[in-house]
């Protein structure tokens, strides 16, 4: 076994080696993050799934400034939306200025957020403004300030019992 920079060769398999040494107290921090962070994604997974408005009973705004916390993005950069079986749409819970603002057919081919529903499969796009989409999200001032255009999204669906229910949107 040899070392090479931050690498450390066994057998001809070559493995990376932290720069810095582990930090046992940042260690627990990023594990506590990761298990609060699930919680909260739980918390919404129940909601949304349920029938009879429990989702007023805690509030979506402060569990997406938690996720948007842990992932340190603004609280403004966490989206979180419901899926309509009645009407085929997906509509915005957080954040509260995209709630009146429209919203985002099943069907639709361009929206990130529809096929992610559709194929309840994750998605990354890091080069969000070349994609094709409708860009009126974009446009609608959050917290007094300019809008600026999205450059990078990270969209997954929220399930319960292998349905899903909701995405949750983390843009950039």
């Amino acid at each position: 076994m040899y070392s090479l920079e931050n690498r450390v060769v066994t057998d001809g398999i070559c493995r990376a080696e932290p720069l810095l040494p582990p930090d046992p107290a940042r260690d627990t921090h990023q594990m506590s993050s990761t298990a609060g962070l699930v919680t909260e994604l739980e918390r919404i997974a129940t909601a949304l799934n349920a029938d009879d408005g429990s989702a007023s009973q805690f509030s979506l705004a402060s569990v997406a400034e938690k996720i948007a916390k842990t992932l340190s993005v603004g609280k403004d950069e966490v989206a979180i939306m419901g899926v309509s079986t009645r009407w085929r749409h997906l509509h915005f819970l957080v954040p509260e200025a995209l709630k009146n603002v429209g919203f985002i057919p099943l069907s639709s081919n361009s929206a990130l957020a529809a096929r992610t529903a559709r194929d309840s499969r994750p998605e990354i796009d890091n080069n969000f403004t070349v994609a094709r989409h409708a860009a009126v999200f974009e446009g609608v001032k959050i917290n007094s300030e300019t809008p600026e255009s999205i450059q990078k999204m990270l969209s997954a669906p929220i399930l319960s019992e292998g349905k899903v229910i909701g995405v949750i949107q983390i843009s950039r």
